[in-house]
Order: C-alpha cells, then sequence, then structure tokens
C-alpha cells in the first residue's frame, strides 16, 4: 500500500505541475507572440541571457500583479484558468527553447528530450517561430519535495498503524479460531482414547459450532454404545451362567450321590442344555446377520400358509396355557410375496413364542392379516401383561427384556425380537411395537410383495 501510494501521489503531483507549466507556456506564447508582433524579429529578447531571463520574469511578474488571488472571483471561468498566477517549478526557464522557424535553437539552455513539447508562434496566421519545452520527469522543488514527503509519511504512517491493527486483530481472530480447533483435537483424541464421556464446549454458531454438536451427538452414541456393550457382555455372562450353574450342580449332586440319576434328572439337564444351545444358536444368527453372512433365498412364497404352519406347531402349546389364538385372513386367495419361507416361518415362530411365553392365563392372541397392492400388513396384538410406553422402543434391542411383568422368570434370552427386527429388515420391511388395545402388546409388521 505504501508503496503504491507513494508511486500514485508522485505520478499524480507530477501530472498536476505538469498542468500547471502547461499553462504557464501557454500564457508565455501569447507573450512572445505579442513581442515578435510590436518588434518584428526576436533581436531584443536573444542578444543576451539576461535579456531572455529579464522578458520571462518580467512577463511572469506582471501576470502576478495584474492577476492577483484576488481579482480571479470576478474574472471569467476561462481567464481563471487560462491566467491565474502560477508558480515556476523546478527550473523551469532552463527546460524552455526558442527556435526559430528552421527548428534552430535562439535560446534555451536544456537539449530537448524525446518527450519536449512544442507549440507553433504565429502571428497573421504565420509561423515566426517555436517554442520548446522539456516537461518534468522528477520533483526537484524543495516545497514540492516536502509536500510530498510529508504525505508519504503521512501514508507510512498510517500503513503502520493499520498493520498493528491487522495483526492484533488476526490474533484474536486467529485465536478464536485456533482455540476451538485445539479443543475440538483434544476432545477427539480422548475419544480416540475410549473416553466417552468427553463432551466439547465450542459454543459459537459457525461451522465449528456446528462441527462440535456433531461431535458431541457422536461422543454420546459412543458412549451409549459403550454401556451397551458392557450391558451386553453381562447380560450374556448371566444367560450363560445360569443354566451352567445348575447343570454343574445338578451333576455335582450326582456325584456326591445326594442325587440319584432318573429319567427326571436327565430331564432337567437336558432342558438346560437345550436352554444353552439356544442361546448360542440365536447369537450366531444375529452375527451372521450383522455381517450380511445369513443366507436368504427367496421365492415366491404364500405367507398364509407359512403363518397356519406355525399357528398348527403352537396350537395344542397356547391350548394348554389357556390361550386362545385367533387367526383374522384378510388376503386374497393364493397371496403371495417374494421372501425366504425358512425366515418367514423363523419370524412367525418367534412372535408366537415370545405372545406364548408372556401372555396371561385366560388371555388370548389375535393375528390379522391384510394386503395392498404392493404389501402385505400383518398384526400380533395379545393381552396383558403389557409393556410400558419407555420400554416399547426397546424391545428389538439384544438381550433387552422388561424387568416387570414380562421379566427373565419367563425364560428366553431376549433375542427372539432383535432377530425379528433383522429378518424383516433383509426383506426390506419395518416391525413395530404399540401398546395393544387388548391390553398387551402390539406387533406390527409390514413386507412388501416386491422387493426392489
Amino acid at each position: 500500500m505504501v508503496f503504491l501510494s507513494k508511486w500514485a501521489l508522485e505520478r499524480g503531483f507530477l501530472n498536476y505541475i505538469n498542468e500547471n507549466e502547461n499553462i504557464v507556456l501557454q500564457n508565455l506564447k501569447e507573450d512572445l507572440e505579442l513581442h515578435y508582433q510590436n518588434n518584428g524579429s526576436w533581436k531584443q529578447i536573444t542578444q543576451s541571457s539576461d535579456a531572455w531571463r529579464e522578458f520571462f520574469f518580467k512577463g511572469k511578474r506582471k501576470r502576478r500583479e495584474i492577476f492577483r488571488p484576488s481579482d480571479l472571483s470576478s474574472l471569467p471561468a476561462a481567464n481563471q484558468i487560462e491566467k491565474r498566477p502560477l508558480k515556476l517549478h523546478g527550473g523551469m526557464l532552463y527546460r524552455i527553447r526558442l527556435l526559430d522557424t528552421e527548428h534552430n535553437i535562439l535560446m534555451g539552455y536544456e537539449a530537448a528530450d524525446k518527450k519536449a513539447t512544442v507549440f507553433e508562434l504565429k502571428t497573421n496566421d504565420s509561423v515566426i517561430g517555436y517554442l520548446s519545452f522539456n516537461p518534468t520527469v522528477e520533483i526537484r522543488d524543495d516545497l514540492d519535495l516536502s509536500f510530498t514527503r510529508q504525505l508519504i509519511r503521512t501514508i507510512q504512517y498510517s500503513a503502520f498503524a493499520i498493520l498493528i491493527i491487522t495483526l492484533l486483530t488476526a490474533y484474536w481472530l486467529a485465536r478464536e479460531f485456533v482455540n476451538p480447533i485445539k479443543e475440538l483435537a483434544s476432545g477427539t483424541r480422548s475419544l480416540a482414547a475410549g473416553n466417552f464421556s468427553t463432551r466439547f464446549s465450542v459454543n459459537s454458531k459457525d461451522e465449528l459450532g456446528q462441527l462440535a454438536n456433531e461431535c458431541n451427538s457422536l461422543a454420546s452414541t459412543l458412549e451409549e454404545n459403550e454401556q451397551s456393550r458392557k450391558q451386553w457382555i453381562a447380560d450374556i455372562s448371566h444367560e450363560l451362567r445360569t443354566p451352567l450353574t445348575v447343570l454343574r450342580g445338578e451333576i455335582e449332586a450326582i456325584s456326591d450321590g445326594v442325587h440319584e440319576v432318573s429319567s427326571k434328572t436327565i430331564e432337567n439337564l437336558h432342558a438346560e442344555v437345550l436352554h444353552i444351545q439356544n442361546i448360542v444358536n440365536d447369537l450366531y444368527e444375529l452375527s451372521l446377520s450383522d455381517v450380511g453372512a445369513l443366507s436368504y433365498k427367496k421365492v415366491e412364497t404364500n405367507i398364509c400358509d407359512v403363518l397356519n404352519e406355525v399357528i398348527d406347531i403352537y396350537k395344542d402349546d397356547f391350548q394348554n396355557s389357556d390361550v386362545e389364538i385367533i387367526f383374522e385372513n384378510y388376503l386374497t386367495k393364493g397371496f403371495k410375496i417374494f421372501a425366504d419361507p425358512n425366515r418367514i416361518h423363523q419370524l412367525f415362530n418367534n412372535l408366537l413364542a415370545n405372545s406364548l411365553t408372556y401372555t396371561d392365563r385366560g388371555g388370548k392372541l389375535i393375528i390379522d392379516a391384510s394386503q395392498t397392492a404392493n404389501s402385505v400388513c400383518i398384526n400380533f396384538r395379545d393381552t396383558k401383561p403389557g409393556v410400558a410406553d419407555q420400554d416399547i422402543s426397546k424391545l428389538f434391542e439384544r438381550l433387552y427384556r422388561v424387568d416387570n411383568s414380562r421379566s427373565r422368570k419367563y425364560g428366553g434370552a431376549g433375542l427372539g425380537l432383535s432377530i425379528c427386527k433383522n429378518i424383516v429388515a433383509a426383506h426390506q420391511g419395518s416391525i413395530q411395537a404399540f401398546q395393544s388395545d387388548l391390553g398387551g402388546l402390539h406387533i406390527k409388521i409390514e413386507l412388501p410383495k416386491q422387493i426392489g
């Protein structure tokens, strides 16, 4: 800014000086033409250097006396521009040459340069000579130099002040930007180290603030996942430890002679082994589903037939538990969807087993199936006991079971509904849980007719 301002100032000031000198030259041109008209030659002013100087400065003094600053307001606008009193800059006399009609120098101190300006001198439309002038190319006058230097110093001081202000502002801005970035970097390192309780306190509304909010959401999710993982391990340990403890106790009792080996004892041991096997199988299926390795062989499937098969399997169990099962079929005859019949069978099996396990005696389970142009909707609604609103959204989480009416006393590992959710997702459908109008749980399943 300083160098550009200095260059612009000097260039502009030189243009100002040259403009003023051109006005002086116009006045001098008029004086020379008047002198030649009165004297008929240049002899009087060219006989010596002193005569030339005297003519130049006499004319200058005369113009100053005639056109004083106080008189300018009374002159026409054109005369104010052309006849205003002017100052001679940088030895103007020494850059002026008087030439004859053959361009020979009559008076002058300097040779003409490439940028020299030439004015024709005329009387009665006849050329009587030429006035040659070398324009100012640099500031030489002491007063002009002092003026420009003062302006340049002012620009330099201003630039220095602006530089200080800019540095202070840049430091403040950098601190405002860098400090949140440092906090984000430190927080992410803490998250990477496993400290998922880390939170970011960047409260700005800019992009960094948005990033901090996203990082806080990420930290919350990681913390919840870590807690779920710990709960998962604790629940799995408990689920496996309980039947193993029973097995160990029975085997040790038989080994110590406390219990005799009988068919009832073998049945109890076999039941506990089956319990462990069911848990392991469920975990295995979930792990396969998570990695996408669970096999699905999808074909045109009559979902009504599959549902009837599963109901037939559980009919006696429901009857023994004094739970009425009702199937309301609103599907058109032969209605089919593109699905894996084995996985759909497993889906219905888990849902019926869940209702059988948790529905009180004397209750009922109502199943209805309806269709749209592109999907099928199946609802499972049972009677009491119900599920609290805060627990419904967690029913499809692994190992999650309600700790009141639907507690561990009913058995199972809490993986059935998680498996159901994975099966439905693999068929690009949806499964949801609601409060049942019968007082229990309502499971709604929607499956597309064709899978895209």
